[in-house]
C-alpha cells in the first residue's frame, strides 16, 4: 500500500485512530489492538516505544543530523568507521 498515515486523537485515552488510506483504519491502543488493518507481525511498529523512535529519527532528519552516503561504497566504509 502506498501513501500515507494520518495519526489523530482517538475517542478513548491513550489511543489513536491511524488512517491507513481511504478503505482502511484501525484503533491502536498502547498495547496495540490488532485489526486488519494492521498484520500481526507489524503490530510492534505500532507500540509506545517503536512510535518514541520514530518521532526521534524524524526530529533528526529535521535539524540535519543523519548521514546520506552519495552511493553503496561510502556507506559500507562509513559503517565500518570505527569513529
Amino acid at each position: 500500500m502506498t501513501g500515507r498515515i494520518a495519526v489523530s486523537a482517538g475517542a478513548s485515552s491513550g489511543s489513536s485512530l491511524l488512517s491507513l488510506g481511504p478503505e482502511t483504519s484501525a484503533i491502536a491502543s498502547p498495547d496495540v489492538a490488532l485489526s486488519p488493518s494492521i498484520r500481526k507481525s507489524q503490530a510492534y511498529f505500532w507500540t509506545a516505544e517503536w512510535q518514541q523512535w520514530e518521532t526521534l529519527a524524524d526530529y533528526d532528519r529535521l535539524i540535519g543530523d543523519y548521514y546520506e552516503p552519495d552511493d553503496v561504497e561510502a556507506l559500507i566504509a562509513w559503517l565500518n568507521d570505527d569513529e
